[in-house]
């Protein structure tokens, strides 16, 4: 009898041979387009690169937590963009979700993100009860979780609303909970930006020409970019900055 505990590194492999459904490791070697020893060097070094675990994740369509660190539902929709975000998250004996994040509040979890009822899309008109969304939930972080999650080490003027466009697939998905920074009401850099302009809300990548022309962009190109003068983009009203997409669904907390 083989009493030996599995490691770290022969877990997650045994994931990715389950995911991708094959039976040996030269085959999943094969696969992943690296040398036939790197498998026994991930097992040696009881380390797999986070990069490997993400695209078959992608690949596969399943949840880059649970092949990672076997937590979570398979098919959760966690959406994680790059390897170094991956990095952040270890089995149970480390770090688990709920170290990070709570649908209540506790001597843990004590900086609050409140999800608004916010219509903020491409080519949506008008925002519901602007001056005073209804609050759909609110979702409570530790330090590390605020710091991990968000990428901020304080939660002031920061709320989650849900995306109902796709015009910035595959950066933000239709259906996406999204973090939004209130605090950032002004262009201060390009990125992703929550505006009004002449009665129209939209949420789109916007850039500043040397021309003193804004470029509003969006990232699907199914939709259309255009431009706003200097004079008229003096009467838009930022709502906020885009930060991060929320990469878990908090009905599995």
């Amino acid at each position: 009898m083989n009493d030996k505990k599995e490691t770290k590194a022969e877990a997650i492999i045994r994931r990715m041979l389950e995911v991708s459904d094959f039976k040996r490791e030269i085959d999943l070697a094969n696969y992943l387009q690296i040398g036939k020893s790197s498998i026994s060097n991930w097992k040696t070094n009881n380390k797999v690169p986070a990069s490997h675990i993400l695209n078959l994740a992608i690949v596969s369509g399943v949840n880059p937590i649970w092949l990672k660190t076997g937590e979570g539902n398979k098919f959760d929709d966690v959406r994680i963009t790059n390897p170094a975000e991956l990095d952040k998250y270890e089995n149970s004996e480390n770090m688990n979700i709920s170290t990070l994040i709570s649908p209540e509040s506790d001597d843990e979890h004590y900086y609050c993100i409140n999800q608004l009822d916010v219509k903020a899309a491409a080519a949506t008109k008008g925002f519901e009860n602007e001056d005073y969304p209804e609050i759909i939930r609110s979702i409570y972080f530790s330090p590390q979780g605020l710091a991990d999650i968000v990428g901020k080490k304080k939660a002031d003027n920061l709320f989650l609303i849900t995306v109902p466009t796709d015009s910035m697939e595959p950066t933000i998905k239709k259906g996406d909970l999204v973090f939004i920074d209130a605090s950032i009401n002004y262009y201060n850099t390009e990125g992703i930006y929550i505006f009004a302009l002449n009665g129209a809300t939209y949420i789109k990548r916007l850039m500043l020409l040397p021309t003193n022309v804004y470029k509003a962009l969006s990232d699907n190109p199914l939709y259309p970019d255009f431009d706003i003068d200097g004079n008229l983009f003096d009467t838009a009203q930022i709502i906020g900055k885009f930060i991060r997409v929320l990469p878990i669904n908090p009905r599995d907390l």
